[in-house]
């Protein structure tokens, strides 16, 4: 529970659309109306909610997921035009405000988002970029008509062993170094992407209409993301917050600031070192990012104590997003319409 409300809040905080999500408390009237109808058609499923001090109600998403795209939704997306950034939005500049195709601009999104999956060790059930399994297109919502983004069952996983973190760390250099050194044409790790789209509608994806832009995406969304959390101090702000409700929020000691600020010390030295190969004119990115070996080494995870306090207003969490705006993960009240529980 804790996981979602966390990744939740900071994906919306670099932009990306996100379900919305919110803790919600069994002991208040708002949990006994729902429980009162949930009862009349699901009785096992709202006693066992009962017993539990909070649910995690989801905000609803109309659209399609990636895994289910139908063929006629498919061609509407390959054939789309994409309407013209509007002046003065700040996207006339982006790399693809001159794109003309929907689906370029989607997996341009994708990949931002996949970055930061990749920071949270979750692209595993979403693009199966780093962790090169099966994916899940399940946790992508595409819009009607648009085909903007969502993303849904956010999470952030993090390793808490030092071998197991070391591998997954070399795998993330890996792929920084092929994106990096192949600009113009889909490196090896996006063969799983294509993978999965197969699988799911029969259709081989192209390259320049669909990994190309996931692959610049992913660079792009490493850029903003080590420009927007820097020394990692507004995601320690957010999980003291987080740490203050009480009763505690279940899975809190799940919540590993060390993986975190490793990961984001990999994107800088990644992001670093291949603008530097770049300047060089250096085609050859077999020698690998050598990283700090302070981000091999991880200590254990932070303690969830948490003060006998409950921090529940909207001025609390406007502070710790150090920008008085963006949605709250932990306090969010926008109308939802389904509840999950941990």
């Amino acid at each position: 529970m804790a996981s979602q409300l966390f990744a939740s809040t900071i994906t919306s905080w670099i932009g990306l659309r996100s379900a919305k999500v919110r803790l919600l408390d069994t002991h208040t009237d708002e949990f006994r109306s729902l429980y009162t109808r949930m009862k009349r058609i699901f009785p096992l499923a709202a006693n066992k909610l009962s017993r539990r001090a909070y649910v995690l109600v989801q905000e609803f998403i109309p659209g399609t997921a990636l895994k289910h795209v139908h063929h006629v939704d498919l061609e509407k997306w390959i054939r789309g035009k994409a309407a013209a950034p509007a002046p003065g939005s700040g996207a006339e500049g982006s790399a693809l405000s001159n794109s003309s195709s929907l689906m370029k601009q989607s997996c341009y999104a994708m990949g931002h988002l996949s970055a930061l999956d990749a920071l949270f060790y979750y692209d595993g059930d979403r693009l199966p970029i780093v962790t090169q399994t099966k994916g899940n297109g399940g946790n992508i919502i595409l819009s009607p008509d648009e085909f903007k983004i969502c993303a849904i069952d956010n999470g952030a996983n993090f390793i808490n062993n030092d071998r197991r973190a070391k591998i997954y760390f070399e795998e993330c250099r890996k792929v920084f170094r092929q994106f990096l050194s192949s600009p113009n044409t889909p490196a090896k790790q996006m063969e799983m992407v294509r993978t999965m789209m197969l699988r799911y509608t029969g259709w081989r994806v192209p390259d320049e209409e669909f990994l190309l832009p996931i692959q610049r995406g992913f660079l792009s969304g490493a850029k903003e993301i080590v420009e927007e959390f820097g020394d990692n101090s507004r995601i320690q702000r957010l999980l003291v917050i987080m740490q203050k409700v009480d009763p505690p929020i279940p899975g809190l000691g799940s919540l590993n600031l060390r993986f975190i600020s490793s990961m984001l010390d990999l994107f800088r030295s990644a992001l670093s070192e291949g603008k530097e190969n770049s300047f060089s004119n250096s085609s050859d990115s077999s020698s690998g990012a050598n990283a700090n070996d302070d981000n091999d080494e991880l200590a254990s995870k932070p303690s969830a104590t948490t003060d006998v306090a409950n921090h529940k207003n909207e001025a609390e969490l406007k502070k710790a997003d150090g920008k008085g705006g963006g949605a709250s993960g932990v306090r969010e009240t926008t109308t939802t319409a389904t509840t999950t529980t941990t």
